[in-house]
């Protein structure tokens, strides 16, 4: 009992210093807005720190799902149930690090002790292809999104809102290359775009 409200208050403790850490970075970016210094990088911190603390919420809540999950695993089987139990933690210290982080480059620019270029935010409707390159604002981009993430309003805005497809060989029916309907109805329901198809 005593042990489980230790490792209750703890997760706890770290949620709260987390959640702390996002003010505290959220307070930081707005004086650096008025200074006109980028924080493109910064509020994309803010929101991964969002997400993962969520999910850390529900790796909580899902213990015995990821031991599971970890037993699959021939690397982690040994250590699956400590490995379940510490996740959500785990997760937690990440983001704190993280925001450390940010913040600490963040006051760099701040006070002038470090300077960078601003971060293209790419809008993905208006990029075109010339040759074998993408561009956006005449400029080349470089495709940064997570492919198969799911399409929400919360993950598009700062992780890319490219509307991958995924196609693996296990979609192949036969030997003639007969591609399963209904991922075939999936894929002839996107718009043509060359860049949207990841192999």
């Amino acid at each position: 009992m005593f042990l489980m409200a230790y490792t209750l208050t703890h997760s706890q403790s770290l949620e709260s210093q987390a959640n702390g850490k996002i003010k505290a970075l959220e307070t930081l970016i707005k004086k650096a807005e008025k200074k006109d210094i980028d924080v493109l990088k910064e509020k994309t911190t803010v929101r991964t720190a969002e997400v993962f603390l969520k999910f850390a919420d529900w790796d909580e809540k899902n213990v015995d799902i990821n031991i599971k999950l970890f037993k699959k695993v021939t690397s982690f089987k040994k250590d699956a149930v400590k490995m379940g139990n510490d996740l959500a933690d785990f997760e937690r210290k990440d983001v704190i690090a993280m925001l450390d982080k940010a913040t600490e480059n963040l006051n760099e620019l701040i006070n002038k002790k470090a300077f960078r270029k601003p971060s293209p935010k790419v809008d993905w409707t208006k990029i075109t292809v010339d040759n074998d390159q993408l561009t956006f604002n005449n400029r080349p981009v470089f495709l940064a999104d997570y492919t198969w993430k799911p399409n929400t309003k919360e993950l598009n805005e700062y992780h890319g809102n490219q509307d991958g497809f995924f196609l693996t060989p296990s979609y192949v029916m036969n030997e003639d290359g007969k591609i399963n309907p209904k991922k075939m109805e999936d894929l002839s329901s996107k718009p043509m775009v060359l860049w949207g198809l990841f192999l």
